[in-house]
């Protein structure tokens, strides 16, 4: 998928751009270079450390970044399709408007990193660490999160329909006015989770842990949320048509531990 960017990138390229794989060292175990708009793809990165280095709107198609440290860089507009990205580093990274759909992200860590408005439809994301990343306006459909850590992220607005979010942990997180249409969150930890206004229309939470979460106003018609813990939670306003609320086991513990 190609992408153009039509503002003026003056202030994210302050050094001559288009840099090509040839011109920066290959051998090098470090790269602190300019690489803005550089053309990297089926470039050998392995291992490298990238960490804080520019490459705004620059192509790693089919790139190989396993073990790589891209931590706290400016990856801005990067295309990652078909890139290999196995134990990447990207905590504290600028993925915002990155192209990441279908790439294996499974196990990377993503803390506090930026991922506004990026785009990460059918990705693998399985077991990642998205702890205080943001999300906000992401596209994550169809992607899977299964056991991927996402306590206080921020997902305000993000489109996750039917992503598949089971056993993943979203302690905390703001998922308000998030869409979550078909999304399937069984056994997902949702304690204290702020899903105000979301659209979870045919969801699965079914044995999902709810306590004390705030789902005021939010959309759950024909929501299965069989066996679900919702003790303490808000539901003012919430639409429940044709959900599903049966309860076939004992009682939820609290974080305290304390019985539901």
């Amino acid at each position: 998928m190609e992408r153009s960017d039509t503002r003026s990138t003056k202030k994210d390229c302050r050094q001559p751009c288009q840099a090509s794989y040839d011109e920066i060292i290959p051998n090098s175990s470090t790269l602190k270079a300019n690489l803005c708009k550089a053309n990297l793809i089926g470039a050998n990165l392995r291992g490298m450390d990238l960490s804080g280095a520019n490459l705004y709107a620059a192509n790693l198609w089919d790139a190989n970044l396993s073990n790589a440290n891209l931590s706290g860089a400016d990856l801005r507009y990067v295309k990652f399709g078909q890139a290999i990205l196995k134990d990447l580093d990207l905590s504290e990274a600028n993925l915002s408007h990155a192209y990441l759909n279908g790439v294996n992200l499974s196990g990377v860590n993503l803390q506090d990193a930026n991922l506004t408005e990026t785009e990460l439809d059918s990705a693998d994301l399985t077991s990642a660490d998205l702890s205080r990343a943001k999300l906000i306006r992401a596209r994550i459909r169809r992607a899977n999160l299964t056991a991927a850590r996402l306590t206080h992220a921020d997902l305000t607005h993000a489109y996750r329909t039917y992503a598949t979010l089971n056993h993943a942990d979203l302690t905390n997180a703001n998922l308000s006015e998030a869409h979550l249409l078909g999304a399937n969150l069984f056994e997902t930890m949702l304690d204290e989770a702020n899903l105000s206004s979301a659209s979870l229309t045919g969801a699965n939470l079914s044995k999902s842990n709810l306590w004390h979460a705030n789902i005021f106003d939010a959309s759950l018609r024909k929501a299965n949320l069989s066996d679900a813990n919702l003790s303490d939670t808000n539901l003012v306003n919430a639409s429940l048509e044709d959900a599903t609320l049966l309860q076939n086991r004992p009682g939820w513990s609290r974080p305290d531990g304390s019985s539901s």
